[in-house]
């Protein structure tokens, strides 16, 4: 039988502590958020079901992987999850656990499909009260209305107990996304199961590399039949189980085998020494498999930190004896220069460089008099807009509409250096 340690390994990274109608009407403790929770999450209803994912790269119809649950109450559930390099299978029967399975590493798309489905909700969000935001987000096609969140970070670094965002869609009547340091899943095709209105459609972004996509092809009111078979009389021995724990920077650190010398690339803008932030995931032998970047004090060096994390090594993270898959928000010093650096524009140089741009206007009332909302936009050497943020103090969460409209009405002229066409910034005013 797996280890007690290892059981309760299992149930905090996967399901509920507590059952799930505490888990949504007292521990989240914002009323306006709870029914919505009993409403829009599975097994917040406490109804037993049988469900499968079907989970695939964004774009792809071939099948990546799957995840398929079997439901009857929070202590009694069976899991089963498939790839083509790693298969699993985990039943849960009161304070038993019995699990197998194929494959030495469950990769981190895997593993968050599950969380989508059972466990969601941030465990911040679990445990302390979260803090109300009156803000509206866009993000991945979903446009949000309302989250609520909890940030303790001390000094900017992120673990699972310090940080956390639940959003609702815009309607306000389903949770619309779940973010925090290991998870970042949007919600989306709601439709009818009992009482619920349950999302068939979750959005997976890994940053750094092409989102994924659970599809829920089934889901069904599980059989009295399939109910008693998930009551264990016992379980079988197992000398093998596989688990991912989440463990702070300074435990990471304390296991640290190998790291590499890192030489930095020159930068084109921005700090040049400071600090990064990199979700970091090994394999049981320590071994870093999946890295990305998570902030920096420099973001035109997160991807390269990345890289860089995936040659760190640390001693296997043991629970109650047996070698543990791990996740930890690495942090990396960077030291770099600036070479050629990116020219950025003022408005009025910025109107010279205009082909047309015509953003929605901001709101009467917004602005207070002599105020102006300036967003920086970032153009690519074919004059196309890749990115735009505030360069300015004015209300944003009132302006989001103006702000996003102006990478839809706006274009530029590609800037040249020498002769040839080079990345630039530049400050478009918003119209009153």
């Amino acid at each position: 039988m797996i280890s007690r340690a290892l059981l309760a390994a299992v149930l905090s990274g996967l399901f509920p502590l507590r059952t799930p109608a505490q888990n949504a009407a007292s521990i989240l403790g914002d009323t306006s958020v709870d029914p919505v929770m009993q409403h829009s999450l599975l097994p917040y209803a406490g109804v037993p079901f049988h469900a499968l994912l079907h989970v695939a790269r964004e774009g792809e119809t071939a099948q990546t992987g799957s995840v398929e649950v079997w439901w009857a109450d929070p202590a009694h559930l069976r899991v089963v999850l498939t790839s083509p390099s790693f298969t699993q299978q985990t039943t849960i029967s009161g304070d038993l656990l019995e699990q197998t399975h194929s494959g030495s590493y469950l990769p981190r798309w895997l593993e968050m499909s599950q969380h989508a489905l059972l466990d969601p909700v941030p465990v911040i969000l679990r445990v302390h009260r979260p803090l109300p935001e009156n803000s509206s987000n866009t993000f991945g096609g979903l446009h949000t209305v309302r989250c609520i969140s909890r940030d303790d970070r001390p000094g900017g670094i992120t673990d699972q107990m310090t940080w956390g965002r639940l959003c609702l869609d815009e309607a306000g009547t389903h949770v619309g996304q779940v973010l925090t340091f290991t998870n970042n899943i949007v919600f989306s095709d709601w439709q009818s199961f009992g009482t619920q209105e349950i999302a068939r459609q979750y959005k997976l972004y890994l940053r750094g590399s092409q989102p994924v996509v659970a599809t829920l092809t089934t889901l069904e009111t599980l059989s009295e039949t399939d109910q008693a078979s998930l009551r264990l009389a016992n379980a079988k021995p197992s000398k093998d189980g596989l688990s991912t724990m989440f463990v702070s920077t300074a435990k990471a650190e304390s296991l640290l085998e190998t790291a590499p010398i890192i030489a930095w690339p020159p930068v084109h803008e921005g700090k040049t020494e400071g600090y990064m932030i990199v979700y970091a995931r090994t394999d049981r032998t320590g071994q870093v498999r999946e890295a990305s970047p998570f902030n920096a004090d420099n973001p035109g060096l997160e991807d390269f930190g990345a890289q860089q994390a995936l040659q760190y090594k640390f001693k296997p993270l043991l629970v109650d004896g047996l070698p543990s898959q791990m996740e930890t928000p690495l942090v990396l010093h960077f030291s770099t220069r600036i070479e050629d650096p990116i020219p950025v524009f003022s408005v009025a140089e910025m109107n010279q460089q205009t082909i047309r741009c015509h953003p929605d206007p901001v709101p009467p009332g917004v602005l207070s008099s002599g105020q102006h909302a300036v967003v920086r936009v970032s153009v690519d050497e074919h004059g196309s807009i890749v990115g735009t943020q505030p360069s300015s103090t004015a209300p944003w969460n009132r302006l989001l509409t103006s702000w996003m409209s102006i990478k839809k009405s706006c274009s530029f002229k590609p800037f040249l250096v020498n002769g040839k066409p080079t990345f630039y910034k530049g400050d478009v005013e918003l119209p009153r």
